[in-house]
């Protein structure tokens, strides 16, 4: 085992041994009246009411990780989303445990959910109690979700057309079911394993390209992410065989450093020194590959956008990445230097990067701060 390897499993273990319950899984299950199975499992709760049954999910590691009235199928979370399906389970358990009415709305008000059946939200005449979503939620209910810019609908339509809508926003906390200081432990275990998978770098047409101020060099049509300079656009050069290649040299860094930062640099030995800026504690730091951090950090449904510019004096370069993650109402950022000479010189440049997580996308100016 490598040195390296050795002194982040070291410094993982602590983490590994105090992992626990997420509060809000915690708090559900203190509440629940049957004691939820050790294993995934559609577990019968009795003392609920007749027919109520309790979806009971864990982690890798054995912990639960999810409880929630139960509504979808393995194959259906699988199918339509896990985290919204899971959610919607979540919010529906938590709302039936309040003991009552007053509580609900209470707990509607706090997490900006809405329940409406039939066009009229809980707590109004025609919709005055709990009890009558359970008898929407059978096998034969039928079940959709409607994304919208601020949050999702969930769309339940019994076999008496009867339609109950749960409405929630696109709030990291409240989908995931966990806190930032929860989900920041995790990432920070995420990135200190890693992954053996290497980028991918995405070299399109040259019909889809744009001209720039140099004839040599196209870049891609990129968007913004609320600033101008900070943006999807990558770089490539016209080759003589007519096709285009990733740009990556000394005389292009701003727009090398650019490309690099959005994953689209595909070198072996580009290390990071990364301190992980987690909320409430003290920041981890540790080496971590490049291409391992970048695909740890991106999946497929995330949205990367950066900016370059030069610092001390035009002899080093400082970038800013951030990954947002849209469908879920936050985002990661990773801010980035590094001196140019060994960007380009060096055999095994080194990266010096900080890394925050799990930010709510309206509170992104804050890391700025």
């Amino acid at each position: 085992m490598s040195k390296a390897l050795t002194i982040i499993l070291a410094w993982m273990m602590p983490l590994v041994m105090l992992a626990d319950v997420p509060v809000r899984i915690a708090r559900l299950q203190e509440k629940l009246p049957c004691q939820p199975s050790v294993r995934d499992t559609v577990m019968q709760c009795p003392a609920l009411g007749r027919g109520v049954s309790i979806s009971v999910m864990h982690d890798a590691k054995g912990q639960l990780s999810h409880l929630g009235l139960h509504l979808f199928t393995p194959e259906m979370k699988r199918m339509v989303s896990p985290l919204l399906c899971n959610c919607s389970e979540r919010i529906l358990l938590e709302l039936l445990l309040q003991k009552t009415e007053a509580e609900r709305l209470t707990l509607l008000r706090e997490d900006k959910v809405r329940l409406v059946l039939n066009g009229f939200p809980l707590g109004s005449p025609q919709f005055s109690s709990f009890p009558k979503v359970m008898q929407l939620l059978t096998e034969s209910s039928r079940t959709s979700f409607v994304e919208l810019d601020s949050g999702y609908e969930l769309r339940i339509t019994g076999n008496d057309d009867n339609t109950l809508v749960l409405a929630f926003p696109k709030d990291r906390e409240l989908i995931f079911g966990t806190d930032k200081k929860e989900q920041d432990e995790r990432m920070t275990e995420l990135v200190a394993l890693g992954t053996e998978q290497r980028l991918s770098p995405r070299v399109p047409a040259v019909s889809k390209l744009l001209p720039t101020d140099e004839p040599s060099v196209l870049k891609s049509a990129g968007s913004p992410f609320m600033i101008e300079q900070m943006t999807s656009t990558c770089y490539y050069r016209k080759e003589t065989a007519g096709g285009v290649s990733v740009v990556f040299d000394r005389d292009h860094a701003l727009q090398s450093f650019t490309n690099l930062l959005l994953g689209q640099v595909d070198k072996k030995d580009f290390l990071v020194d990364l301190t992980h800026k987690r909320y409430g504690l003290t920041p981890p730091r540790f080496n971590v590959d490049w291409a391992s951090l970048f695909c740890t950090l991106v999946q497929p449904d995330v949205e990367c956008f950066a900016a370059a510019r030069y610092i001390e004096n035009g002899q080093a370069l400082s970038g800013v990445l951030i990954m947002s993650h849209g469908s879920y109402g936050y985002v990661d950022m990773l801010t980035v230097n590094v001196f140019v000479d060994q960007l380009f010189d060096d055999p095994k440049p080194q990266l010096r990067a900080y890394l925050f997580t799990n930010v709510p996308q309206n509170n992104i100016y804050n890391l700025f701060e």
